[in-house]
């Protein structure tokens, strides 16, 4: 078992067994941790290329600039602008999340958040340019932050629980699909003000939100699209196991002893890893035969 007693430790386990919020958590602090020292070493000690290095990463509204990094949909919600930012996002991705787990599921969280992601800066690149009626060729706007799936998170969680209450300092108990049509009419006046960008991500990445969980009511699982898509592509770059001849008499003799040997470690972690995204009840009777030998280890 993993020893929780460094900070590396700690981040190991709450990525393995914290479930799709904390490996996003994680994910999205250790990338600030890179962004950081960006800005140190290379913006204060190298004049500026600590910047430079990030813009490779972030959306532009530049049709011409997105094209050459073909990445930036994917990538520039990974980063933050100031810890201010991180932290707003780090919450919400927790509040919401934590509905969208007692609802519908732990490995529902992913998906919704990194495609929610996608189609806000989708919505961004689609729709900046002839707001602002600038040509898409001009390099004006960045766009930057996982806001746009925090708000798919919520729209879906606000879709699939509207009358899922939070308790507000000063506000009370308010529900799910008042929060939801709070952000949506902020950045409608975003929009029509002045932070474009962000209030394009947001609603482009809410609106994901509400598809995904009407298609889910409707019986389409875009969840086990996306999986399924991770799989292909794992697959593809993940080596492939050599070829092995096995007698009889040897296969016999191993599976004669592999009745009586303790579970490894990797089983273990495995297993503990299948419980904290699906729950003890979906494990096979294998599964619990393997997790009870475990227990009784000396």
């Amino acid at each position: 078992m993993i020893t929780r007693g460094s900070i590396k430790d700690e981040i190991v386990y709450y990525y393995k067994y914290g479930g799709d919020v904390s490996r996003i958590i994680v994910i999205l602090i250790l990338v600030f941790v890179v962004q950081i020292f960006l800005w140190l070493v290379g913006d204060v000690i190298f004049g500026g290329w600590g910047t430079k290095i990030l813009d490779y990463f972030l959306l532009s509204s530049s049709a011409t600039q997105t094209l050459k990094h073909i990445w930036t949909p994917f990538t520039y919600s990974l980063f933050h602008a100031n810890p201010f930012h991180l932290i707003f996002n780090l919450l919400g991705l927790y509040w919401f999340g934590s509905v969208i787990k007692e609802y519908i599921g732990n490995p529902k969280i992913t998906p919704i958040f990194y495609l929610g992601a996608f189609f806000g800066g989708l919505t961004y690149l689609l729709l900046y340019n002839p707001i602002m009626r600038i040509p898409y060729s001009a390099e004006l706007g960045v766009l930057i932050g996982a806001s746009g799936g925090v708000l798919a998170i919520l729209g879906a969680a606000a879709t699939i629980a509207p009358n899922h209450s939070f308790h507000l300092i000063f506000f009370g108990s308010i529900r799910l699909l008042w929060i939801a049509l709070f952000y949506v009419i902020l950045d409608l006046f975003n929009i029509a003000k002045a932070d474009i960008g962000t209030g394009l991500a947001h609603i482009g990445g809410l609106g994901f939100g509400v598809l995904f969980a009407k298609l889910l009511q409707n019986g389409v699982d875009v969840s086990k699209m996306f999986y399924a898509v991770i799989d292909f592509f794992t697959g593809i770059f993940s080596p492939k196991p050599k070829l092995k001849v096995v007698h009889k008499e040897t296969k016999k003799a191993h599976s004669t002893s592999n009745t009586n040997t303790t579970p490894s470690q990797n089983e273990i972690d495995a297993i503990l890893d299948k419980i904290g995204k699906s729950g003890y009840g979906s494990l096979t009777a294998e599964e619990r035969e393997t997790l009870f030998k475990a227990s009784n280890k000396k």
